[in-house]
């Protein structure tokens, strides 16, 4: 979209805007008489997001048609007609391939609704998309739409900066939401597995599958049997909270090796902060590479006999409690999985370069 809009098209849309929104304001502001100016307007949005076809092309005719309507309207009641354009925005290129499909689907979807509404709903319709596609234009909306929109594509030759994830909450929240997600995961895990153990292998049809039934029920039955007690006496919620956050709390704690005989004071080691252990350990699996996936960190931890049981689930729960970011879809040698980036660890835990030692793989 290239053609800018004046202030008198800005003007010209203020009033369609008022037009449709006043007598929903002043009735009884049922959120339903606002469905027809709203699919409108979500097709004039996503019209000025289309560099070309149908869509794109009615996106930039509106400024076009909003200004010169605006300023005949303004010169014929003032005899001033302006015409000096506004800042313009643009959402235009910003579009990916997967946004076009949901662009389409839009645009399906506006149209079928346009052909079973009825006349006063399709003028609230075609107002609606004249204000969407007219008020994109302008730089402020245009920005704020762009902050909604899918990211670029990456240009070939061009290294974009790591951004910054920024840790939302509490540390302590962190490691509690990220324990109760492995408690959760190992509890049902325990149960799936007990009720399939009920199968009997020598037996075959529905007596084969009788254990698990049986189990299931009493399952069913003990979950029924909490939930009316917990109705009954209401504080043993509390009771039960605490424990699920021991729980939690004790899944996110690091594991230390006991079976080593306790050093002399003076002989043991000073404490190390498992973030910076887990830090060390990445860097010893990244060597000079970009990244690392966190299968290749795992299978290297179980290697050393630390991280029995565990998943790669278990593992991102782990760093993003220290602190550590993991994306999700890092792509090495042409595989996209979860995985750490040597820039955020370098941004992140900005210390030398020194190769780990053993109780920090044991930290970790």
């Amino acid at each position: 979209m290239t053609t800018s809009l004046t202030l008198a098209g800005l003007a010209l849309t203020a009033v369609i805007l008022w037009a449709n929104l006043r007598p929903w304001w002043t009735g009884n502001r049922d959120p339903k008489l606002l469905a027809p100016f709203g699919k409108g307007a979500a097709l004039g949005i996503v019209g000025a997001m289309c560099t070309g076809g149908v869509l794109g092309w009615l996106a930039g005719c509106a400024p076009l048609v909003g200004s010169t309507a605006g300023s005949k309207a303004v010169g014929a009641v003032t005899g001033t007609q302006p015409g000096a354009p506004l800042t313009r925005g643009s959402l235009s290129g910003s579009l990916t391939e997967e946004g076009a499909v949901i662009v389409f689907l839009v645009a399906v979807g506006v149209v079928f609704a346009w052909r079973k509404a009825p006349k006063d709903d399709k003028k609230r319709m075609a107002g609606g998309a004249f204000c969407g596609a007219t008020l994109c234009a302008t730089a402020g909306h245009a920005r704020r739409g762009r902050a909604v929109l899918p990211a670029r594509p990456r240009q070939p030759g061009r290294r974009q900066r790591p951004r910054r994830r920024r840790e939302r909450g509490h540390p302590v929240i962190r490691r509690l939401a990220a324990g109760s997600a492995i408690v959760a995961r190992r509890r049902s895990e325990a149960l799936a597995a007990w009720v399939a153990a009920g199968r009997r292998e020598d037996l075959s049809g529905w007596a084969a599958a009788l254990g698990p039934a049986v189990r299931l029920m009493a399952l069913a039955a003990v979950a029924y049997g909490v939930l009316a007690l917990v109705r009954a006496m209401p504080w043993l919620m509390w009771l039960l909270t605490a424990l699920w956050m021991r729980a939690a709390w004790r899944a996110t704690a690091p594991v230390e090796d006991t079976d080593e005989e306790p050093l002399d004071e003076e002989e043991q080691p000073p404490a190390e902060d498992p973030a910076e252990a887990a830090v060390a350990l990445l860097r010893e699996v990244l060597g000079d590479r970009p990244g690392v996936h966190l299968s290749e960190v795992l299978a290297h931890l179980q290697k050393h006999g630390q991280g029995e049981g565990w998943k790669v689930a278990d593992l991102r729960l782990r760093l993003e409690a220290l602190g550590i970011p993991v994306e999700p879809k890092l792509k090495l040698s042409g595989v996209p999985t979860r995985g750490v980036r040597a820039a955020d660890l370098d941004r992140l835990f900005p210390t030398e370069e020194t190769s780990p030692s053993p109780a920090r793989v044991d930290a970790a």
